[in-house]
C-alpha cells in the first residue's frame, strides 16, 4: 500500500466522506421512516425492509470506521508515547491511545465494542421500540436482555476503563 502523504490524505478523505454519507443516509431514513413505511404499505410490502436498510447503514458505517482505523498508516513505525499521554488519549476517545501505540487491531476492537454498545442503546430506545412495534416487528427477549439498564450503563464504563488501562500499559511496556 502506498504511503505517500497525498495518498494517505486521499484515503482519509475517502473514509471521512464515506462515514458522512452513511450518517446522512441513516439520518434521512430515520427522519422519513414513517413516510417510507406508509409507501411500502401502499406497495403491499412489509415495513421490515426499511428497518433492514437502517441496520445495513449502521453496519456499513461501523465497518468503514474500523477499516479506516486498520488503514491508519500501518507502515510508519509508531513512536511509543508516554503512558500518561496514551491513557489520556484513550480517556478522551477509546482506541485513540491504542492508535498512538501502533496497536491498530486493539483500537479496532475497542471501537467495535463502542459501535455494539451504540446499537444496544438504539435498540433500548423507547422511540425505536415503538416504531418497531408499529411495524409489527419485535425484538427477541434474548436481545432485550442485553438492552437492560445494567448492561447499557456498565458496558461503556468497562470499555472506557479497559481502553485507558490497555493504552497506558502498552505504552509503558513499549518504553522499556
Amino acid at each position: 500500500m502506498p504511503t505517500s502523504p497525498v495518498f494517505l490524505a486521499a484515503l482519509g478523505l475517502f473514509f471521512l466522506s464515506s462515514l458522512a454519507f452513511m450518517g446522512s443516509l441513516g439520518w434521512a431514513l430515520v427522519v422519513t421512516l414513517d413516510r417510507i413505511t406508509a409507501t411500502l404499505r401502499v406497495l403491499d410490502f412489509p415495513g421490515a425492509p426499511a428497518v433492514w436498510a437502517l441496520t445495513g447503514v449502521f453496519a456499513v458505517a461501523s465497518g468503514l470506521h474500523m477499516a479506516s482505523i486498520l488503514a491508519a498508516n500501518p507502515h510508519v513505525e509508531p513512536r511509543t508515547p508516554h503512558p500518561v499521554v496514551a491513557g489520556v488519549a484513550s480517556a478522551i476517545l477509546p482506541g485513540w491511545g491504542q492508535i498512538l501505540n501502533g496497536s491498530y487491531k486493539r483500537a479496532c476492537m475497542f471501537v467495535a465494542s463502542l459501535w455494539l454498545i451504540a446499537a444496544i442503546w438504539i435498540l433500548a430506545s423507547p422511540a425505536v421500540q415503538a416504531s418497531l412495534a408499529s411495524l409489527r416487528l419485535f425484538i427477541p427477549p434474548e436481545v432485550l436482555l442485553f438492552c437492560s439498564p445494567a448492561v447499557r450503563f456498565t458496558a461503556p464504563a468497562v470499555v472506557w476503563a479497559l481502553s485507558i488501562y490497555d493504552a497506558a500499559a502498552t505504552a509503558a511496556a513499549g518504553r522499556r
